[in-house]
């Protein structure tokens, strides 16, 4: 839901956002600031990026964990989509996302989300297991009884086939 919620909302603003400078510094103007932002964002993304890459290539090379310059990498091309996406909105947050203690902090709180998701989702795997494991004991405890009069009656049943071909061989002289 939230995300429909961000997904209609951002462009909403971003289109108050373009008439309200618009009608301030006028059209060309307007166009020349969005346009402006997309290079410098374009620049500034492949700097860090570049720098980003080096990093993860040295702590991969010193057998270090590379978690935190690949989620700094993630951060930093969200922040350039952000950037050529035009708007004075995306660009907001999408040159937030380039300082890099911003983007640490961004960087923490979204592996805090994880972990805490991970831990409802253990949780709740858990508690399905549980209730699945109760489910087939019941089912068990069930089928079991009901599984000994199914085998009564497939026992029953194998005796009648045999009697009816025993009876017919007396009939027809049959023997093997």
């Amino acid at each position: 839901m939230w995300l429909f919620i961000l997904f209609f909302t951002v462009p909403v603003i971003e289109i108050v956002l373009f008439i309200k400078v618009g009608s301030a510094i006028g059209l060309v103007p307007t166009v020349f600031v969005v346009l402006i932002t997309a290079l410098a964002g374009t620049f500034f993304v492949k700097q860090q990026a570049s720098q980003l890459f080096d990093l993860f290539k040295r702590k991969a090379g010193n057998l270090e964990d590379p978690s935190e310059p690949i989620g700094h990498g993630v951060l930093v091309l969200f922040a350039g989509a952000l950037l050529l996406t035009p708007g004075f909105f995306t660009d907001v947050f999408g040159f937030l996302l380039l300082i890099p203690n911003f983007r640490y902090w961004v960087f923490r709180k979204i592996e805090k989300g994880l972990f805490i998701l991970e831990v409802l989702i253990k949780k709740h795997l858990t508690s399905a297991k549980l209730f699945t494991m109760q489910i087939i004991q019941i089912l068990h405890q069930t089928l079991g009884h009901l599984g000994t009069k199914i085998k009564t009656k497939k026992i029953e049943h194998i005796h009648t086939l045999q009697k009816q071909f025993c009876s017919k061989e007396k009939i027809y002289g049959k023997k093997n």
